[in-house]
This record gives C-alpha cells, sequence and structure tokens, in this order.
C-alpha cells in the first residue's frame, strides 16, 4: 500500500517514492544487476496476473503455487531482495 507512512519508509531506504496514492500496490526490489531486475520484474507480473508458473510441490507430485510475493520470489531468484513495509505484508 503507497501510504504516506510506506512511501516515507521507502525514502529512508533510499528510494525514490513514485506518485502514488495510498490504494496503490507498492512493491521495491534492490538487485544485484539489470538482469536481475528484469527477472524479478516478469516474476512480479506473472504473479499479479496469476499465470506464475507453480514452483512448489505438494505430496501428490502436484506443483503448489506459491502462496505469498515472498514465497514466489525466494523460490525462484535468490539474488533478489524484497522489502516489506510492516509483518502483516510478508506473511
Amino acid at each position: 500500500m503507497a501510504t504516506g507512512l510506506n512511501l516515507e519508509m521507502l525514502a529512508d531506504m533510499g528510494f525514490d517514492p513514485p506518485a502514488a496514492a495510498p490504494n496503490d500496490m507498492l512493491v521495491a526490489l534492490v538487485t544485484t544487476d539489470e538482469a536481475a531486475l528484469a527477472q524479478a520484474l516478469d516474476v512480479l507480473e506473472a504473479e499479479l496476473a496469476g499465470t506464475a508458473t507453480p514452483s512448489g510441490s505438494a505430496r501428490t507430485g502436484e506443483e503448489v503455487p506459491p502462496r505469498t510475493t515472498f514465497t514466489a520470489v525466494r523460490r525462484t531468484m535468490s539474488d533478489v531482495s524484497v522489502y516489506w513495509c510492516c509483518r502483516c505484508c510478508r506473511w
């Protein structure tokens, strides 16, 4: 959420806060290079569109989709850091 507090926190972390309304989604990514950023944005776009390929597996052998963006990023990219505005957003 792009609330005033979260935009302030984003600025405190060294990001340039975007022009956004409180109901807008806010995602901050730190990557090791441009290729990692492009991959992170592709994964984020796929997750938000609901078209991402699941990467987990259940006991039945079927893949289980990640339940959070954090899990999706953690499963697919080790060179990307995701920052959350608070604990409730991470879980």
